[in-house]
């Protein structure tokens, strides 16, 4: 599989997002999904988001809707 930037568009409380994720990390070994992405939306950088037993988390955005919401977008495009 090649990992490559690719972009996101969703809808999350009634706002429009769009914006770009670059996977940043190796894969696992028991997994396909890199762990790491630089996320970008509506053209501001919203940090590294990172895949932990199976929950996401962000260096900088405080929204954890919109935070699980980028999260399961990347799994999707991953499957």
């Amino acid at each position: 599989m090649i990992y490559r930037p690719f972009e996101i568009r969703l809808e999350q409380g009634g706002n429009q997002y769009i914006g770009k994720a670059i996977p940043i990390s190796h894969v696992q070994s028991t997994n396909k999904i890199p762990n790491e992405f630089s996320v970008t939306l509506n053209g501001i950088f919203r940090g590294v988001f990172t895949r932990c037993n199976n929950t996401w988390q962000s260096t900088s955005l405080t929204d954890e809707l919109l935070v699980n919401a980028v999260g399961r977008y990347i799994e999707v495009w991953y499957q």
